[in-house]
């Protein structure tokens, strides 16, 4: 869970080689593009996907090498703006945020699609403490 502030939320995205063979990730393809990120608002259902930025083509040719057991990281901005656009009375939204691209493994043609997601559910700051006082009252 990520509590909402009021300002723009940076998510910290770790994609780690869980295999034995050396894997090539596009980072700086997929770094100046952005990941693909869905907002979805708990409450509505409604969602919204987040625009990614132009980036140089050749840079899919461009490989960072993730040994076996290492990881990378990126990064993602979620503008408060959107936020807020999304959810303006009570923040709670799912940002699904979903890395892919197509990755080498071991240096080998043809490139492998790699499709990979992660769930980080955003809430107002009160609306986590009203969450954790709840969950309080369950321990008794």
């Amino acid at each position: 869970m990520c509590v909402f502030s009021g300002e723009n939320l940076t998510i910290d995205i770790i994609i780690k080689n869980t295999s034995t063979e050396d894997i090539g990730y596009p980072l700086e393809f997929v770094t100046q593009r952005g990941p693909s990120i869905k907002l979805i608002d708990n409450k509505s259902g409604k969602e919204r996907p987040l625009r990614t930025n132009l980036a140089p083509r050749r840079l899919l040719e461009e490989f960072t090498i993730i040994k076996p057991g290492d990881s990378i990281a990126l990064d993602a901005i979620i503008s408060q703006h959107t936020i807020l656009a999304l959810s303006p009375e009570q923040v709670d939204l799912t940002a699904e945020v979903v890395p892919a691209a197509d990755i080498q493994v071991n240096g080998d043609r043809p490139l492998v699609p790699f499709h990979s997601a992660a769930k980080l559910r955003i809430m107002a700051a009160d609306a986590v403490e009203h969450v954790e006082n709840s969950d309080r009252g369950l321990e008794k």
